[in-house]
């Protein structure tokens, strides 16, 4: 019914309205330029076409109409191969999630042992392992990578001798609060010893990566490197598949067409060429902010009284900070009050933190306040409307406010095209 219709308009209105006001610091999150974002609403949105080949799109099947999506999915892979320096490239999983399956079905079978990197450590593959419970022919033996609590990081000695003692099918590098460089080097030698795959899952970082701001999976020995397409790396919702390995490759793309996938939104596909495009040209400036960003915030956070991890490390050298909120009633309390205060964050465990227990951390990420045109400056301005809400007791009402203030000041996208 028509009241239906507008009832739905008024709450996508509402929310964009309120959103326009929060500053937002989801790590998992980003915006868009205007140019992509339009794109999405392209006729693209409409059509099928099912892809036939592996190196480019040559043909379709089934479906006529094709000539323009041909082009638009072979200038994406293109663009795709030049910004990560990869021979092969597969963009048409759905979700990170979707691109981490089908490496786990491709790369092994029912039995076999994947080490990878434990919930409370950052690992975020670790839902996908409580699926896989369902069904008997999904199974694997999952097994966790050590991890040094001090160093925030991989052991690496301890996970050397793992893989020297499981010999695992398998080894996924990669967390969803990574904030230093997974040790991809230092672990090839021995996955390739003991004839273990490495595949570095940058769901989170693939951005940095892109942008010459992190780390290169993909020439420190990881075969695989997977990834979402939204959250550091600026483009539509969806997942990323990159490899240097023609054998390894065929295997993973084969898993996700056809048996993954059908139609894959060919709206995505041309609003991720338009993106990759972007990060060609301002990806490394748009990198290397994001994280001056990040530390930025980090130690202006620590300065007024927060815990901050890493402290002795440097805090972060990637777009995320975490925070410990323990004596000061953890996640939920915080982010309850944050959200209060126009103020967007995730949770985060901390060393202590135990399974089946509330979170006491956060999970701050400056991607999309970067993308925005926020610099150092405006990191230390964000610290201190967070102290008051969280450390001063502040009434989240007036902080709200001033949160509004501040990204009212920043209502353009940057590190991007003028919109055609």
């Amino acid at each position: 019914m028509r009241e239906d219709f507008s009832r739905l308009i008024q709450i996508a209105t509402q929310h964009t309205r309120w959103r326009g006001s929060c500053i937002n610091l989801i790590a998992s999150e980003n915006v868009m330029s205007p140019a992509v974002r339009e794109a999405l609403a392209s006729d693209f949105a409409h059509r099928y076409g099912s892809l036939k080949g592996l190196r480019g799109v040559t043909s379709y099947q089934s479906y006529t109409g094709t000539r323009y999506i041909a082009k638009v999915y072979n200038n994406a892979v293109y663009l795709a191969k030049r910004l990560f320096q990869a021979g092969f490239v597969d963009l048409r999983p759905l979700s990170g999630n979707i691109a981490d399956v089908s490496v786990l079905l491709s790369l092994t079978k029912p039995g076999d042992t994947v080490l990878n990197t434990a919930y409370l450590d950052g690992g975020h593959t670790n839902y996908m392992v409580e699926g896989f419970k369902v069904s008997p022919s999904l199974q694997r033996q999952y097994k966790h990578l050590p991890f040094d609590a001090e160093g925030l990081n991989i052991d690496v000695d301890k996970a050397c001798k793992i893989i020297t003692a499981e010999k695992p099918r398998l080894v996924i590098l990669g967390t969803s609060f990574m904030l230093f460089p997974q040790p991809v080097k230092e672990l090839a030698e021995a996955a390739k010893a003991a004839e273990a795959h490495i595949t570095y899952d940058g769901a989170h970082v693939l951005g940095l990566i892109a942008g010459g701001e992190f780390q290169d999976p993909l020439r420190e020995g990881a075969e695989v490197l997977i990834g979402s397409t939204h959250k550091t790396f600026p483009g539509p919702q969806g997942g990323f598949i990159a490899s240097n390995t023609a054998a390894v490759f065929r295997k993973v793309a084969g898993v996700v067409y056809p048996p993954m996938h059908d139609n894959i939104h060919y709206n995505r596909i041309y609003t991720m060429a338009l993106t990759l495009s972007e990060m060609l040209t301002f990806g490394k400036p748009y990198a290397r902010q994001v994280v001056a960003n990040a530390k930025a915030l980090a130690e202006s956070l620590c300065k007024r009284g927060f815990r901050v991890l890493g402290e002795n490390l440097g805090f972060t050298r990637s777009h995320i900070v975490r925070v410990d909120l323990s004596k000061e009633g953890g996640s939920l309390k915080g982010l309850k009050l944050l959200e209060k205060s126009n103020i967007i964050a995730s949770p985060s465990p901390v060393p202590g933190d135990r399974m089946g227990k509330p979170l006491s951390g956060l999970r701050l990420g400056t991607s999309e306040v970067t993308r925005l045109g926020m610099k150092e400056e405006h990191m230390d301005v964000v610290a201190g409307l967070m102290e008051s809400v969280l450390l001063r007791g502040l009434n989240p009402t007036q902080v709200s406010a001033k949160a509004a203030s501040l990204k009212k000041g920043f209502p353009t996208v940057h590190y991007c095209f003028d919109n055609p």
